[in-house]
């Protein structure tokens, strides 16, 4: 197995809002098993949490994270909420996934601006700045 921390998280809400999640503490770990899955378990502020609240649990869902350097590409996942426990004002989520390769992130990306309705130059500029840095239109943080 193979650990890394984490420098940004973000998620897909339900209604197609990539939100980022501020936390405290978070890791990655990749299993190296058979299945290819990873653990991704973020340490956040109870008042962060109600994003993931909104997910049963074995209901998969998008992140995407940086690991180790700001400067690195966000790698994107597909996750469920493996546990989630909360103490006095803060909450450790831990979710399972497998890595999507480049050419499958950026066709889900792809396949998500059409389906949301653009065209032409608006879905290019779209697709490039999600592709390049990660992040959609429809973005906001905290």
């Amino acid at each position: 197995m193979k650990t890394f921390k984490l420098v940004s998280f973000r998620l897909d809400t339900k209604d197609g809002v990539t939100k980022e999640i501020p936390f405290i503490d978070s890791l990655a770990i990749n299993q190296e098993n058979e299945r290819k899955t990873w653990l991704i378990e973020v340490f956040i502020e109870k008042r962060n949490l109600e994003p993931f609240l909104d997910f049963g649990p074995d209901e998969a869902f998008f992140v995407e994270v940086v690991i180790t350097d700001k400067d690195n590409p966000p790698a994107s996942f597909t996750v469920s909420i493996k546990s989630l426990k909360t103490m006095d004002d803060y909450a450790s989520v831990l979710m399972e996934g497998k890595l999507h390769r480049r050419q499958e992130r950026a066709t889900k990306i792809l396949e998500s601006l059409i389906n949301a309705g653009l065209k032409g130059e608006e879905l290019l500029e779209q697709f490039h700045t999600q592709v390049t840095v990660g992040k959609s239109k429809k973005s906001e943080s905290k």
